[in-house]
């Protein structure tokens, strides 16, 4: 499903299995992968896992307190989380705001691989895309990824009901996502993902600039 090569086809779970807790639901979301695909994306799943559930947005989720207080603390301890070692050394207590200047509260915050991040959820649409459509999309199509600001939650998601989303899926209280595609193109896509009712991201998948400047 990612790299469109037959060699070693297992099952990949688009949404990581660590997300969630025991008893684990019976419809998760999978696809046919290779085994090298399989294994290079759940080097992320822990990476994933740990800045959703110390986001403040959503710890606030009781599935995500209950991995916090076993499994992410566990890796704390062991000094094996990716995203706790390098985020720590320069997390500060700091005031947090709204874009328009409203006061939220103190909270810790430090940087972490953005980067990183947005592969994650690229990788994630799609294979949210290949287990709706049952089609590739064509490596030569970006993922452009964006995390919204909490006091936005509500309002992104209520555009995209305005657009008559395909959706939405969801999966408990951990995961849920819709989509719209465009008519003359049906690789062209619009996503909302959303984690633990709290963190949302949007995605939109297209051909790459330089593939665009090529076809004009």
């Amino acid at each position: 499903m990612y790299c469109g090569t037959i060699d070693d086809v297992s099952r990949d779970h688009v949404v990581p299995r660590c997300l969630f807790i025991r008893p684990y639901l019976q419809n998760p979301i999978t696809v046919p992968t290779c085994d090298r695909c399989n294994g290079e994306k759940s080097l992320d799943d822990a990476f994933l896992r740990d800045f959703l559930t110390i986001d403040f947005r959503g710890s606030q989720n009781p599935t995500a307190q209950a991995l916090f207080g076993t499994k992410v603390q566990r890796s704390l301890r062991r000094n094996s989380s990716d995203l706790l070692k390098s985020t720590l050394p320069n997390v500060r207590v700091r005031s947090l705001h709204t874009r328009g200047g409203i006061y939220i509260g103190d909270f810790p915050q430090g940087q972490f691989d953005g980067d990183r991040l947005r592969r994650i959820i690229a990788k994630m649409v799609r294979g949210l895309y290949y287990d709706a459509l049952k089609e590739r999309i064509p490596e030569d199509y970006h993922v452009d990824v964006q995390c919204h600001d909490p006091w936005n939650y509500y309002s992104v998601l209520e555009v995209f009901k305005r657009l008559h989303m395909n959706g939405p899926r969801v999966i408990g209280n951990v995961f849920g996502c819709a989509y719209a595609k465009a008519t003359e193109d049906r690789f062209v896509t619009l996503w909302a993902l959303w984690f633990y009712e709290r963190v949302l991201f949007t995605a939109s998948t297209d051909l790459s600039s330089e593939d665009s400047r090529e076809g004009a």
